[in-house]
Order: C-alpha cells, then structure tokens, then sequence
C-alpha cells in the first residue's frame, strides 16, 4: 500500500491549499455560503473535485474522484477513512484543512452533515487551537506531552523541535484521527495514547515541554467529550493546572489554553491564582477575553448545538447551572508556566490582560525572554539592575511624531515603541529614553549606558543611574529588553 504521506503531495499538486479554500469563503469568520461555493466549484477538474470532497463535503461522481486522487484507488482512501460512497457519489470521510504548512484532519460539522455532532467528534483547527499554538515556546528538547490532543495539531508542530512527542486524548476516534494526520503528514516520532489528561503518563520521566487545549467549556452536563460535558464546571481545568506542572523537567515550560469562571469583573485573577501561585514554578497568567455568562451560554449553544446532547436544551438550564456554581463571568486565556525549582529560588505569578489580535506571528521566544527578565527582576535587589548587560531585542519599531518648530525645524514630540513579533506592548517613550534605548547593545552594564545618555543629555549621570531601576524594570517585564 502506498504510503499517505503520497496524497498529500498529490492534492498539493493539484492546488488543494488554504489559499484555494480562502476562495470559496473559508477562513473569514463568518459561515459560508454554501451555494455559492458549489457554483465556484461546479466545473469539472481535480481541485474543484478535492475542495468538494474535503472541505464542502458535496458529493463528486466516481471518475472525478478518481480523477482527481489518482494514482491513489477510492478504495485505498476509504480503508484509511479519508472517503466513503453516499448516496449521489463520493464525499470526504474527514475534512482535510491545510494549516500552518501541515495538512490536518477532523470531521464535517453539522451544517456540513445535517445531523448533530456525534458524541466522539473530532474537532478541527479553530482560535484556541491557535493561541495554544502562538503562546507555545518552541527549542529544541528531547520530551513533549500534548494532553488532549484531539486532531493532533499541536502534537505535529511539537515533533518539528522536539526528538519525541507523547499525544494523549481520551477519545479513541480523535486518537484514530491524529494517527491518520500524521501518516499524511509524513510525521513519525509522536506516540499516541488513550486515556484522560495525564493518567497515559503514568510514571513516565518529565517533559521539556506540556501543551494542552483541554475541553474546557464550562456548561451544563452533555455527551460530547471534545467539549467536556462530564467535567463540572472549570474543575477539570483546575485540576489539570494544578498537576501538569509537576510532570515537568526544570526549566520546562507548559502551555495551557482554557475558560475559567468567576463572579465579576474584577476578580478574573484570583481563582486561577490559587491554581498557580505554587513553590518550583513560575507563572504566567494571560486573559485574552471575557464573556457576560448569557452571552457564553448563547454563542455555544448555537456553535455547538448542546441543546440535542444531554439536559442542556434551554437557557434557563444554563443560568440555573451556572447560578449553583456561581458564575458571574466566563475568561478566556492561557497560563504559561516554567518549573523553577532551584533552592531558595522566588517563584513568582503575574497576570495581564492582553489580546490576541495585539500579537504578530509566534509568541514563543518574546514569552521565553519575559520569563527570564521577570526572574532577574524579582530576584535581584532593584539597585543590580543596573549591572546587568542590557540590549534591546531586534524585533522593534519606533514611530515618532514630530511638529515643525520655527528655526528648528522638525521636532519630535514624543514616541512610540513596540514590538513586531509576539505581543506588541506599545510603550510611549520620550527622546532621553529612546536614546538610552539604542545605546543598550549588550555590550557594557546598562548603568554605563545611563550614565553616558545621561552626558550627552547635560545631566548627572549618577543620579541618573540611580533613576533608573523603574525604567528598566519595566522594559524588561515588558520583553523590550533582553540580558545578554
């Protein structure tokens, strides 16, 4: 039997790409409109057939199916669950989603079906997938854990850095699922195992690396695992923040997206807080969004039709679940975590509002950098600042805004400063600091620098100096900054 990894380089040839399915309304945001899709790929060719079979899920005649997977049979594919007869010709078995240079798989959704999600649904790609994915520190290590590891997305990009990838899901279709994408994929160090969150790796040594996008939807009970109906309320969440951390070698990160729920606006903090807050680990906690509890039960209500599984049929039946638990609010984020185990080390916790529409490509090397500049700057007396041999990181852009001033010429009122790659934290700065800025190279003690902006300035450097803490402090929290 040929190996699948052949398919994919056959349905590439043909043009399958994102950008061939961006062309009939994928990857907007908002539902495509079916019929005019069908109409874009009414005519007759092996592109049109491939997005009909694997993305719209409209049946294709035989020979243009077998046209178009050639020199793959029909046969071949339906023993491997990527197609299957219906009635009118062949459709996809599963939806094939180029993403992120990888070909992944899940199934067809209920306005692709006609019917409800079945109660082992594979989910695909969607945002949280994504930030997971955007938030991950990526190097090279030797062990990675994906817990929940539905599609096996994120199980594929930890194989590109890491020499060996455990996946692990609960659902033994999505681990079928995974199994498949990786054959396409042509991906083999990932070893797939059965089971919920961390029970597969059971003794097993410590992991370099654990990511998680666990079913983490906070609803009343339902039967769909891929969304945790059995779990009550966040406490799969907790418990998964809570124990996953331990399972990490020192210095290894963890990644975890998820929804936690609290009572209002302000205490968005606190409960996972009590999660993370913990000796021989730093923390990490990111918000990205937050939804009013009617709102939340209302979009997945709709997204996910819960009200065909299980007693969730109405939105009464959501606020008196969510009036037992005492929900107010539902947020939306991430904690990334490092093991920090060292004696007497200060391990810290942190939490920020961010958004993710604020973040430019992979965040994982600005992520890595705040973690170990938090670290300096908790653990060293302010005054040391100083001493430490400072540069600003290369991925930055300054926007000045400048007036014209009679007799001399443009001046810059002040400044604007960000970075391009990861979170932009956009910093107003004035000229002293923008000066001071392009002078920390790494290649003296940040102090020296001051000194000697201080100079040019006409002030006194040791006063300078001793001013400087706060500054540095903060563009370091920041990733501004990096220790060379």
């Amino acid at each position: 039997m040929k190996a699948l990894t052949e398919f994919k380089h056959i349905i590439e040839a043909h043009g399958y790409s994102r950008q061939s399915l961006a062309a009939v309304g994928a990857f907007t945001g908002v539902p495509i409109d079916r019929s005019r899709a069908a109409a874009l790929t009414e005519s007759p060719s092996p592109l049109n057939a491939l997005v009909r079979m694997f993305f719209l899920r409209l049946p294709i005649s035989e020979p243009l199916a077998a046209a178009a997977v050639a020199p793959f049979t029909l046969s071949e594919l339906e023993r491997h669950g990527l197609v299957r007869e219906d009635e009118g010709g062949w459709v996809g078995g599963l939806a094939i989603i180029p993403f992120a240079g990888l070909l992944t798989l899940r199934d067809f959704e209920p306005h692709e079906t006609g019917v409800p999600l079945r109660t082992d649904h594979v989910l695909g790609v969607g945002l949280a997938t994504s930030i997971l994915s955007t938030l991950t520190v990526r190097r090279r290590i030797a062990r990675a854990l994906d817990i929940g590891a539905g599609q096996g997305f994120q199980s594929m990009v930890a194989a590109g850095h890491a020499a060996r990838v455990i996946g692990t899901d609960i659902n033994p279709r999505a681990i079928q699922v995974a199994h498949l994408a990786c054959e396409l994929n042509g991906i083999t160090n990932i070893e797939w195992r059965e089971g919920s969150m961390l029970e597969p790796v059971s003794g097993e040594a410590p992991f370099d690396l654990i990511v998680s996008n666990p079913p983490f939807i906070i609803s009343p009970p339902h039967d769909l695992s891929c969304l945790g109906g059995a779990s009550e309320g966040d406490s799969l969440v907790e418990s998964l923040l809570r124990e996953a951390p331990s399972r990490l070698a020192d210095g290894g990160f963890c990644t975890i997206v998820f929804n936690w729920h609290h009572t209002g606006g302000d205490d968005w903090r606190d409960r996972p807080r009590s999660w993370l807050a913990r000796a021989g680990q730093d923390a990490w906690l990111i918000r990205l969004s937050s939804d009013s509890r009617e709102d939340y039960a209302r979009r997945w209500i709709h997204e996910a039709q819960l009200d065909a599984h299980g007693p969730a049929i109405s939105i009464d039946d959501w606020m008196r679940y969510f009036d037992r638990l005492g929900v107010g609010r539902i947020s939306m984020g991430a904690a990334v975590i490092r093991a920090r185990r060292a004696p007497h080390a200060r391990n810290w916790f942190r939490a920020d509002e961010l958004t993710i529409d604020r973040c430019d490509g992979e965040a994982g090397d600005q992520i890595a950098r705040i973690f170990a500049n938090q670290t300096a700057v908790v653990e060293l007396p302010p005054d040391e600042l100083a001493a430490l041999s400072l540069r600003i990181t290369p991925d930055h852009e300054l926007r000045e805004r400048r007036v014209q001033s009679p007799g001399e010429g443009w001046r810059t009122l002040d400044a604007t400063l960000r970075q391009t790659r990861g979170f932009d934290f956009e910093v107003r700065i004035d000229t002293h600091a923008a000066t001071l800025l392009g002078g920390l190279d790494g290649s003296r003690p940040a102090g020296e620098a001051v000194a000697a902006c201080a100079r040019d300035f006409g002030a006194d450097p040791s006063h300078a100096v001793r001013q400087c803490p706060p500054f540095l402090s903060r563009m370091l929290g920041l990733g501004h900054l990096e220790i060379a």
